[in-house]
């Protein structure tokens, strides 16, 4: 299975599955990487762009924007990647994604033919049902990173070129966001 592309995301689940995505599937290994099944994600011509858990193991996969013949988003699977559900995001593609202390799932979305308007920050609060755009006080809405620490404040990174605007913050839950730029020595942020 390895060496048909390229791996553009890589996470691991709290009982040490590997997750990787490769083009329009997920690699996964449940023996640190000695072997690896595949799983298709999606049909069609995206890339998995984005992987993360919630508390009960449901696996969260977000593709890129793959052209008509596929639907882009967000895409959950309950039973350890054996098979998906598109959950919403449709037309969009996700550049990040990450599950915070509350259960919430929060999605970057990035620039796509149709939607560009439609970039930034989107917050479920019910596993991926419903959307919000949460992107209030993002200066650069190109997110290309997320994260969250044990406090439940979350991170953003930025990265479009050439007015990056750097890392943000939200200590509630991505309602605001605040620039948190002091001391870096540059605001083209690829990965926290």
């Amino acid at each position: 299975i390895i060496g048909m592309g390229y791996i553009n995301r890589i996470a691991v689940t709290a009982d040490d599955h590997v997750f990787a995505g490769l083009g329009n599937r997920i690699l996964r290994s449940t023996d640190n990487g000695t072997t690896w099944d595949s799983t298709t994600v999606v049909k069609g011509h995206q890339s998995i762009s984005a992987i993360a858990f919630n508390s009960t193991g449901h696996v969260y996969a977000g593709t890129t924007y793959g052209g008509a013949d596929s639907v882009s988003g967000v895409y959950l699977s309950t039973d350890n990647g054996e098979s998906w559900k598109h959950m919403g995001l449709g037309g969009l593609g996700l550049s990040a994604m990450m599950v915070n202390q509350k259960g919430h799932v929060v999605a970057s979305a990035f620039d796509c033919p149709a939607l560009c308007h439609s970039k930034g920050i989107y917050r479920s609060t019910d596993g991926g049902v419903s959307w919000v755009r949460t992107s209030a006080g993002l200066t650069d809405e190109v997110v290309s990173t997320l994260v969250g620490n044990s406090l439940g404040t979350l991170f953003a990174g930025s990265s479009s070129y050439p007015q990056a605007g750097g890392v943000f913050c939200s200590t509630d839950n991505g309602d605001t966001w605040s620039s948190i730029n002091t001391g870096l020595t540059t605001t083209r942020i690829m990965a926290l």
